[in-house]
């Protein structure tokens, strides 16, 4: 029985593009082997009631005073050899073996570690783990490989799933399979049905779902645009629900001093990771920007219409045929900067009409 072990701590997009990886192993290695996912409490949702993942833990559980300390003498030395320098390997596996709060997860006993994060905690996770073999995707660029195997030949026109997927193909892994897992027991899709009660939306009733929000200050979309798509939506009569975390309610705030609250349900803050799910997974569509539900919706076979403009449609936008993207038209899109250096409203380029003409076509294609 071959215990694997992948390491993908955060966020919301990149742990879902990273889920095909549990199902490629499980197809690979059928039941000759056990697949534990460790991540962050908050993403939980995202792995739980998977086939292909037997055995969830959480990083919170070893950091402890013990792992901060390695991680600064990690992260110092890092920082001051060059990545050739190979006194690491050695030198930190010896540190790890006198730490006392080491042992715990040391009695899982890993043959393979697949590290998906590529983070300095997730190489002291690894390390601390001794498992005969550790392996990184290709991006892994910030010295943290030096301590694994690391897939060469990073392809700047492949999407990130398959980064992540070339990591069991060097395992052996031939298939083009692509399985997100997602599974969803009788009492959420009951608690799903009650949310829908008690929000006025009736059974069977169309409904579209929109990302108003990102983490990027450069992927946003105008409030202004929203409010003219979802005033649109609502005079068509379509039901428009919004979702998104805590941090999308100020935004959210504004949207309902521009077109009032009752031309939309707010779910900001208001849903598991879970419900958020499987209410995408209901939905008729999805507008987002580059954002956690966006690829929660693919991933789900959803139609998506996804608002880009500073990261790569190729590398990070929705994956697969039932998507389209709308690009923004700045010769500096694809910049991958957290907020525009030239002041530009990056997504502002693109004009509500563009979005609500997709929407049209989406919704005729499937009437």
């Amino acid at each position: 029985m071959k215990e694997i072990l992948i390491i993908r701590f955060s966020s919301i997009g990149d742990i879902v593009m990273a889920l095909p990886v549990a199902h490629a192993i499980k197809e690979m290695y059928g039941k000759q082997c056990k697949v534990t996912w460790m991540t962050k409490k908050i993403y939980a949702g995202l792995v739980e009631n998977n086939d292909s993942i037997d055995r969830i833990i959480y990083l919170e559980d070893y950091k402890n005073g013990y792992f901060r300390i390695l991680k600064e003498i990690f992260r110092n030395y890092n920082k001051l050899l060059p990545k050739e320098k190979i006194l690491g390997p050695f030198i930190i596996p010896l540190i790890l073996k006198i730490v006392p709060a080491i042992k715990n997860l040391r009695k899982y006993k890993f043959d393979i570690i697949l590290d998906m994060q590529g983070s300095i905690e997730s190489s002291i996770i690894r390390m601390m783990c001794n498992a005969k073999s550790t392996i990184v995707p290709s991006f892994v660029i910030n010295g943290t490989e030096r301590f694994s195997l690391k897939i060469e030949d990073y392809k700047l026109s492949q999407h990130r799933i398959q980064d992540y997927l070339d990591v069991v193909r060097y395992l052996g892994y031939r298939s083009n399979s692509i399985n997100f897992g997602w599974k969803f027991t009788i009492q959420e899709k009951n608690l799903f049905e009650e949310i829908c009660i008690s929000n006025g939306i009736l059974k069977n009733m169309r409904y579209i779902v929109c990302c108003i929000g990102t983490t990027w200050e450069s992927k946003n979309y105008p409030i202004e645009y929203w409010s003219q798509i979802i005033e649109y939506l609502y005079a068509k009569g379509l039901r428009v629900v919004i979702i998104g975390g805590e941090e999308e309610k100020a935004a959210c705030l504004k949207l309902e001093g521009s077109i009032g609250s009752e031309k939309f349900l707010n779910l900001v803050g208001k849903t598991s990771l879970r419900e958020m799910a499987i209410i995408i997974k209901n939905a008729k569509l999805i507008i987002s920007g580059d954002t956690g539900p966006m690829h929660i919706a693919y991933s789900m076979d959803k139609d998506v219409i996804a608002l880009m403009g500073p990261t790569n449609p190729i590398k990070w936008g929705p994956y697969g045929e039932k998507s389209k993207i709308i690009l923004v038209d700045h010769n500096c899109r694809g910049c991958y900067k957290t907020v525009c250096p030239k002041g530009i409203k990056c997504l502002k380029s693109i004009v509500p009409d563009q979005v609500i003409m997709e929407i049209n076509n989406t919704l005729l294609m499937n009437d």
